[in-house]
């Protein structure tokens, strides 16, 4: 499966913002892709923050749209 990544991904800000094990950080990005694909779109920012999402709460963490800093519009 190939999936086309939108221009605007900010990896520095990923990287900063979530503390993830790799493990959790590859569900999180095939989730994002499942997501992507499942809306017949190109991969983005929205589904790979969905995905963080998804991952952290299933880990027991809550977060709010303010965890998520500039891209809190997101959700």
């Amino acid at each position: 499966m190939i999936v086309p990544l939108e221009q605007n991904i900010d990896i520095e800000y990923l990287s900063a913002q979530f503390e993830m094990t790799g493990g959790s950080i590859k569900n999180a990005v095939l989730t994002a892709l499942f997501l992507a694909t499942g809306q017949k779109q190109k991969c983005s920012m929205t589904h790979i923050l969905k995905a963080i999402k998804q991952k952290l709460q299933k880990q027991g963490k809550i977060l709010l749209p303010y965890d998520f800093g500039k891209y809190e519009n997101l959700f």
